[in-house]
């Protein structure tokens, strides 16, 4: 008879969790008192790529990843595009 096994096989193992500094500020745009942010991460070390991460006030609002540091670059870059074309101000 099996032992029981809690993980199902090919489950991949947790990467440990740490708590993430902040990254490169890229952007920062304005509309009405709001405030959004753009933040580049490499997080190539632990083999996720790069993080584009949109912030406002600060909280995460939205988050993509992308394969190369140029890719992220350019995601962020139409990002920006697209809030300055409705009206927000660097």
């Amino acid at each position: 008879m099996r032992e029981w096994n809690p993980t199902p096989p090919g489950w991949r193992k947790q990467v440990p969790t740490t708590l993430r500094t902040r990254g490169e500020v890229l952007w920062r745009v304005t509309f009405r008192q709001r405030v959004l942010s753009c933040e580049l991460y490499n997080e190539s070390a632990i083999g996720a790529g790069w993080d584009v991460a949109i912030r406002e006030y600060g909280e995460l609002s939205f988050s993509r990843r992308c394969p190369t540091e140029a890719f992220a670059r350019y995601v962020a870059n139409a990002l920006k595009q697209d809030r300055l074309k409705t009206g927000w101000t660097e």
